[in-house]
């Protein structure tokens, strides 16, 4: 396991400094988005305007203050300074993926919600030098809230759907769908190599780096669709979480992975290690999807590794009323040779496991 240092508040530091030094230049206050004129847009079929982003990488550049990729026009400064919406209007395939970094004046009042209205963003990772590109990356990010959007990544090599890192803290995925459309190789470890629905890893490449922060901390991933639509083994994992090695024991993530729908993986479905305080509730896990395509050996509806429910503010980890079912997959009389568990725990205190 690699080990990380954040950067997220050296990177806010400096864009603070940046921006106070605008600031005092030109003598008066910076615009930021805001709701003044209502929800904006994400609609490729519109013309780029200050209420419509022709593509989602414009949409990430605004928030920055960066020149936008659709030449629509900038707000004057970096950030938000009310709760944003913005509504999906078409579906995209993005060429890069799209990057959260943090955005100045994001709280729990002036959150940033993206309603994808059951549209698709996608990204495309087919070669060695595309492989380990989510289609949404949180890097730094906070308070965003995504629901009703298809997050598809039609790539072959090791695809990611939503990965955290950089401390990125207070995000809710909701009512989406998390989808594979080309994924065949079948991957049974960490690393640059493994594919996941949704990642908590320090690294870009590698699905089992820690930095010295979580990689987010009260996030919620909620009653969403986690597949792959061809005939396949799976992703090595569906959702996996790593924390942090130095703050576990005593400091809450606060995680939570709950009623959400996971139809394929090969070896975990959920891995949940060094955390603290992270819910696993009401989950139906499955690889009824998987065909006839046998997982790993050795492979596992919830892995759960040095979870800890103590320290000051946590709220005790919770692995409760989650449906585990068909492995290794539907209707298959025998074990062919493979070794099913439903939940495995080691290292684990203060639980509440049922």
């Amino acid at each position: 396991m690699d080990t990380h240092y954040t950067t997220k508040f050296r990177n806010c530091l400096l864009r603070g400094l940046v921006m106070a030094a605008a600031l005092a230049a030109s003598g008066g206050a910076m615009a930021q988005m805001s709701n003044t004129n209502g929800n904006y847009t994400i609609n490729s079929g519109a013309a780029a305007s200050s209420t419509n982003f022709r593509n989602w990488l414009s949409f990430s550049q605004a928030l920055q203050n960066i020149t936008r990729n659709d030449g629509g026009p900038l707000y004057g400064g970096a950030g938000i300074s009310s709760p944003i919406a913005v509504d999906v209007q078409s579906s995209m395939l993005e060429s890069v993926s799209v990057e959260f970094p943090a955005v100045t004046g994001s709280s729990s009042t002036n959150t940033i919600t993206i309603n994808g209205n059951g549209y698709t963003v996608e990204v495309n990772t087919t070669s060695t030098a595309s492989a380990n590109k989510p289609v949404i990356r949180f890097s730094g990010g906070d308070y965003f809230r995504i629901r009703n959007l298809t997050i598809q990544n039609r790539g072959t090599a090791s695809p990611r759907g939503v990965h955290f890192y950089n401390e990125s803290n207070h995000n809710l995925i909701e009512n989406c769908t998390i989808q594979f459309t080309n994924y065949t190789s079948s991957v049974t470890s960490h690393g640059t190599s493994a594919a996941a629905y949704v990642v908590f890893s320090a690294s870009t490449t590698g699905t089992n780096s820690s930095a010295f922060a979580y990689n987010g901390q009260f996030d919620t991933i909620r009653n969403c669709l986690m597949r792959t639509t061809n005939t396949s083994v799976g992703p090595a994992f569906g959702i996996t979480c790593l924390g942090s090695t130095s703050l576990y024991t005593n400091t809450p993530s606060n995680n939570t992975f709950e009623k959400n729908t996971i139809q394929n993986f090969n070896l975990y479905a959920i891995m949940d290690w060094y955390t603290n305080g992270d819910h696993i509730v009401g989950n139906d896990i499955s690889r009824v999807n998987a065909g006839t395509l046998l997982p790993a050996s050795t492979h596992m509806g919830i892995r759960m590794e040095y979870m800890y429910g103590q320290g000051t503010g946590s709220r005790g980890f919770k692995v409760n009323d989650n449906k585990i079912h068909d492995l290794p997959y539907s209707n298959l009389s025998t074990t062919a040779g493979s070794s099913s568990y439903g939940i495995y725990a080691t290292q684990c205190y203060g639980a509440s496991v049922s």
